[in-house]
């Protein structure tokens, strides 16, 4: 073989081997750029069960209000009867509060527990806000249970005439229970719109669990 063939297949073989070699650094500048998703999945289960959670706290709000004028109603029409019999009926929805808002709690904690495991480390911020939010709503449902419970009792003097009842007790019950309600559905809506933000930072990213 002459002397050119070989330094000519040489250099094709130093070429290939320089593109290869290229190929093979491009292939892992482009895996490590890659923002691996880590959402552990006791993270997900958990939002999945304090969403369900929240839902259903709002719902037994609203439902409280709701039968809060069915007693309202009744009071006018004289039906003292009926009112007292919607108290009694309504205090077991207390209960269930209570019992929501501490099954809540504990899914934020679960939650909260796994954050730091989340990657990348802008999707576990907005969860962190997100959680930390949801938290503050504990304890607005705690004083909305206290004062629901204050005013069914309340109630409860007035239409078993009872000298303790107080009118200007329910005015105040009322306006307090209104309050905490437009401060829980604003902070589930606020928790609701930053994890769509983190679905967002996420869903278009290969996720590893």
């Amino acid at each position: 073989m002459k002397i050119g063939q070989v330094k000519y297949k040489l250099a094709i073989g130093g070429i290939a081997a320089l593109f290869l070699a290229g190929l093979c650094i491009a292939y892992f500048i482009f895996i490590n750029l890659q923002v691996k998703i880590v959402i552990p999945e006791n993270f997900g289960q958990a939002r999945t069960d304090a969403s369900m959670t929240a839902a259903e706290i709002v719902a037994l709000t609203e439902k409280s209000l709701n039968v809060l004028n069915q007693i309202n109603n009744a009071d006018r029409n004289y039906d003292f009867s009926r009112a007292l019999d919607l108290v009694y009926s309504e205090q077991s929805q207390v209960k269930k509060i209570n019992q929501k808002t501490t099954e809540l709690n504990e899914r934020l904690a679960i939650m909260a527990k796994f954050i730091r495991d989340i990657k990348p480390q802008e999707a576990s911020d907005v969860a962190f806000a997100a959680v930390s939010e949801e938290v503050s709503l504990i304890s607005h449902m705690v004083n909305y249970g206290a004062y629901f419970n204050a005013l069914l009792e309340t109630l409860e003097y007035k239409f078993s005439g009872d000298i303790r009842y107080d009118s200007s007790d329910v005015q105040l019950l009322v306006g307090n229970m209104n309050k905490e309600v437009k401060e829980i559905n604003s902070i589930n809506e606020s928790f609701s719109m930053k994890m769509a933000e983190f679905d967002k930072i996420t869903e278009e990213k290969f996720k590893i669990f």
